[in-house]
């Protein structure tokens, strides 16, 4: 338990710092990437505007911006065919490529846009008969820096973020696993002093019984008794599960341990009046601590006893589909109308309904049982169709089998 709150704090407050980190590298590189657009966007309109076609005019033009050999333009008649073409004796370019640009810009329909000629990308801009390149190269080359320079601070300092939560994730959720430790002690004491009292009172009930004969006084007792004793075997078995992180897990005939379980209820159902039937595929085998596989099986089908309608029926069937071990456990339950079904494996949950019922739990069971499904690494969810309630367990087959 005491692990899994770490990594739980470790990936929270890992997601937490890469969050930040992604929102943070982020916003650096769409406004760096606003910046230099906006500073092509701005060149290229410096070059349109340049009246003056000679060398010695646009250099005058384009004294307060160095790109003289970084661009080109071009001057185009009424069927944009190119009269005049200015282009720098230093260009990296030639006049070849040059027109070639100008052919595609002409040909993709838009206005602007860039191109690649020579390995080097250039910004183009059309406006009336002007066409306008400018080499923005070493803008992208830019732009590809800073995205690789910020993946790595990201990953470097997620990295380094996680070792330090790792480092001190102990100490940071010390606080709840000394408060857990303090509940588990008070709830194993707590019980283990009950249990005398509660025998003592058991144990007078009785003698009355056998003075005075039995009456609905004793009758009360003993049920309270008999309530107060399961409600105690259900906090001492949750204190023990709490206090596995994983148990050691070994080859368990799941086949087995569903036959035994349901053989022992049987009798009890048929008692009540209620019809049982089982369907239980042969030589299934998980992975699992048989004791605590035995005790989630237990629990799920003494709470389909406990909750199935009188004269109703419940099922049980265990298979095996695609590697998976599926027990399914259902009843009949028409209470189960208009009721959030997840939250019956919430810890201490009862339904509103129940508290006066005689079937009232303590909401106890269906949690353990969730805590020791996820102990084996599968998966335990509930549904309800047709005024029957469905627990289906599904765990991972042994490799064994």
């Amino acid at each position: 338990m005491i692990k899994k709150l770490q990594r739980r704090f470790i990936a929270a407050a890992g997601l937490a710092v890469l969050v930040v980190l992604l929102i943070v590298v982020g916003t650096i590189n769409f406004t760096m990437r606003y910046i230099l657009s906006g500073q092509t966007e701005y060149n290229l309109n410096m070059i349109l505007a340049i009246e003056n076609t000679e060398k010695h005019g646009r250099a005058r033009a384009m004294t307060d911006i160095a790109i003289r050999s970084q661009y080109f333009r071009a001057i185009l008649d009424e069927n944009r065919n190119v009269t005049a073409l200015d282009l720098d004796s230093d260009s990296p370019i030639d006049k070849d490529d040059a027109y070639r640009l100008i052919a595609d810009a002409l040909a993709s329909g838009s206005e602007d846009g860039r191109l690649i000629a020579d390995q080097r990308v250039f910004a183009y801009k059309i406006s009336g008969r002007r066409i306008a390149f400018l080499d923005c190269t070493p803008a992208v080359n830019t732009i590809y820096t800073l995205h690789q320079t910020s993946f790595a601070i990201v990953l470097v300092s997620g990295i380094g973020f996680v070792l330090l939560f790792a480092l001190f994730s102990r100490r940071a959720i010390d606080p709840i696993v000394k408060n857990m430790e303090s509940q588990k002690r008070f709830i194993t004491n707590a019980s283990h002093e009950l249990k005398t009292p509660l025998t003592i009172i058991s144990a007078n009930a009785e003698l009355l019984e056998a003075m005075n004969g039995q009456s609905d006084w004793t009758k009360n007792i003993t049920s309270q008794v008999g309530r107060m004793t399961e409600l105690i075997n259900e906090l001492i078995a949750l204190s023990k599960v709490s206090e596995f992180d994983r148990p050691p897990l070994s080859d368990v005939d799941f086949s087995g341990v569903v036959t035994k379980s349901t053989d022992s209820i049987l009798p009890v159902m048929q008692k009540q009046n209620k019809d049982f039937e089982r369907q239980i595929t042969d030589n299934i085998h998980v992975m699992a601590d048989e004791k605590m596989l035995t005790m989630l099986v237990n629990i799920l089908v003494e709470n389909a006893s406990k909750y199935c309608d009188e004269n109703g029926k419940t099922d049980v069937s265990l298979s095996s589909n695609k590697n998976r071990a599926v027990l399914s456990v259902t009843n009949d339950y028409a209470d189960g109308e208009n009721v959030d079904h997840n939250r019956f494996f919430e810890r201490f949950y009862q339904e509103e309904q129940s508290h006066n019922s005689r079937k009232s739990g303590f909401g106890i069971g269906l949690s353990i049982a969730r805590e020791i499904t996820e102990m084996f690494k599968g998966k335990i969810q509930v549904k309800y169709a047709d005024k029957r309630i469905t627990f289906e367990l599904t765990l991972p087959e042994s490799k064994k089998n």
